[in-house]
């Protein structure tokens, strides 16, 4: 309603501005036409602003991205395990498949970097990581992440595995499945001096 009043105040000091031409009622006309089209135009635009197409508004459940983490989780695991570099690829998207050159590599230098083989493991936590939403289009993009801890192999190492990822992504849908598998030896990583360095970690793709 503010906005409007002051449309309506930007009309009357056109028609003060246009009282001393000759022909008066000509000058109000238009002062009116013009403050009108601009009541319009603002009309128009707010109740555009506010129109929400339920057709193109997309609503994630984050039940649904607990359950599609956990699920990954699950698949990288038993990949892990049996070593399956194929299983494990296939999480990750269209995208990293296209644009992570190494992939292949990273892969199989990460069952390298696991000394022994997996015979446990420990808490599993899995689930929505954020992301972003729009008042007209819902849910933009949303995250997943999966942490599994203590994981021990035959050699009486440990390690911890982070999986991060894409549930939905409206502007490039390529882009949803895995994006990165972070590696850490937790004997490491607890002696390390600094912070700051990649010792005792591994990366599968990029951490985006």
């Amino acid at each position: 309603m503010k906005r409007y009043c002051i449309i309506i105040l930007f009309g009357i000091v056109l028609l003060f501005q246009t009282g001393c031409s000759i022909d008066w009622k000509k000058g109000t006309s238009t002062v009116i036409n013009k403050t009108k089209e601009i009541y319009e135009e603002k009309v128009i635009k707010d109740t555009d602003d506010s129109t929400v197409d339920t057709e193109d508004f997309i609503y994630i459940s984050q039940e649904d991205v607990e359950k599609e983490a956990n699920r990954v989780v699950e698949i990288m695991m038993n990949a892990f395990r049996e070593e399956d570099a194929e299983s494990l690829k296939a999480l990750f998207s269209e995208f990293a498949h296209e644009e992570y050159v190494d992939l292949d590599t990273q892969i199989a230098e990460s069952f390298e970097f696991i000394d022994g083989d997996i015979i446990s493991f420990g808490n599993v936590l899995a689930g929505y990581a954020g992301g972003s939403t729009s008042a007209t289009h819902g849910d933009i993009k949303t995250l997943y992440q999966g942490l599994v801890y203590d994981i021990t192999t035959d050699t009486g190492k440990s390690y911890t595995i982070r999986v991060n990822g894409i549930y939905n992504f409206r502007m490039n849908e390529s882009k949803v499945g895995v994006y990165s598998i972070y590696i850490m030896d937790d004997i490491i990583r607890k002696k390390r001096s600094n912070y700051g360095d990649d010792e005792g970690t591994f990366w599968i793709g990029k951490n985006e």
